[in-house]
């Protein structure tokens, strides 16, 4: 019986056509594009592509598995100047631990490599192990700036797996942009988001951390005060994108430990924040949030709140957010959403 975590093809495999990589390899001098096989992919590169001048994405519409993965990572290799990688493998049913193993040990020669952009969602064969390769590869990209994980959907990924990111994440010591998506994966909980937190630390740089955990349904955000002192250090942080929506266990005291952290960060331009569905937040949750946000009032320039569907917010909170709103003295823009709360709009 052939395990389905075999890597050997079957004959109707072999007899399919290669998958196709969409023309996204992209010389930014000339503006000129490339279609190319997986097949024929490598030796393309070798006679086409002057490395410094181009980035590669890969966006493969085919049945792949381990190896489709590894002959990209053999391609990618060779140009070893490339600046950017984005690999789109979202719901490739076939893609697995050592897929992703093969994948990323082909990347430890792009010592310049500046942006990366994986997507691996919906992958259902993807478990912690996977993520400890991907985060053991991330360690020696050390160029990297910006970086983003879409891992959302994993239904074998739990908080060991976000860990094993964030070990590799917190050695990247230049990266100013980091994107990690986990939205849906059900086994990820507190101790996962308090791993991020944790690797955060170290990150000086970080200029824009976007962190989706939107239907992560056990994440209570009640731990995360104690933890908002390791953030002290960045100061170069400027925009922040938090969403918990459908978070269902976040009550008024997590909105108030979120909003503690965000205090370190009062020098920020951009935050947003998402609520939505969290149905226990209450008129008390928003007035600490607001009470915590107090010290942006001087650099806040864009805003966003959505509460739709937290059916136990009143006019209070909008009244609330209406006086700090106005205090905004250098707010550009600010979107507010309440949808599908008990807010009448009559003050």
């Amino acid at each position: 019986m052939i395990s389905k975590y075999s890597s050997d093809q079957t004959s109707s495999e072999k007899n399919q056509p290669p998958a196709i990589v969409q023309h996204k390899i992209f010389n930014h001098k000339t503006q000129q594009k490339l279609n190319l096989t997986v097949e024929n992919l490598r030796w393309q590169l070798i006679k086409r592509i002057k490395p410094n001048h181009w980035s590669f994405s890969a966006d493969i519409h085919a049945s792949i598995n381990e190896k489709t993965l590894k002959r990209i990572a053999m391609a990618v290799k060779l140009t070893r100047k490339m600046p950017s990688l984005e690999v789109d493998c979202a719901r490739r049913m076939r893609v697995n631990n050592t897929g992703l193993h093969l994948f990323i040990q082909g990347l430890d020669k792009l010592k310049y490599l500046q942006t990366i952009n994986l997507n691996f969602s919906a992958c259902e064969w993807v478990t912690d192990k996977g993520l400890y390769h991907i985060g053991q590869g991330l360690k020696g990209l050390t160029s990297l700036q910006s970086i983003s994980l879409n891992l959302g959907m994993g239904y074998r990924v739990s908080d060991k797996g976000v860990c094993h990111i964030m070990e590799g994440l917190k050695r990247l010591v230049s990266l100013k942009s980091i994107s990690l998506n986990f939205v849906r994966t059900l086994r990820v909980t507190d101790d996962g988001l308090n791993s991020i937190i944790k690797g955060l630390k170290r990150l000086i740089r970080l200029e824009s951390l976007q962190i989706n955990l939107h239907e992560c349904e056990t994440i209570t955000l009640r731990d995360l005060d104690k933890l908002a002192k390791k953030l002290d250090k960045l100061s170069s942080l400027k925009t922040i994108n938090l969403d918990f929506g459908s978070c269902e266990e976040i009550e008024d005291e997590g909105l108030t430990n979120i909003s503690k952290c965000l205090n370190r960060f009062s020098h920020s331009e951009n935050i947003t924040l998402a609520f939505d569905a969290c149905s226990e937040i209450t008129d008390i949750g928003v007035e600490r949030l607001v009470e915590n946000l107090e010290k942006f009032i001087c650099s806040l320039r864009s805003f966003s709140l959505n509460f739709e569907g937290c059916s136990r917010l009143s006019d209070q909170s909008l009244s609330v957010l209406s006086e700090f709103i106005k205090r905004l003295t250098s707010l550009e823009n600010i979107d507010l959403n309440f949808a599908r709360s008990e807010i009448t709009y009559q003050n």
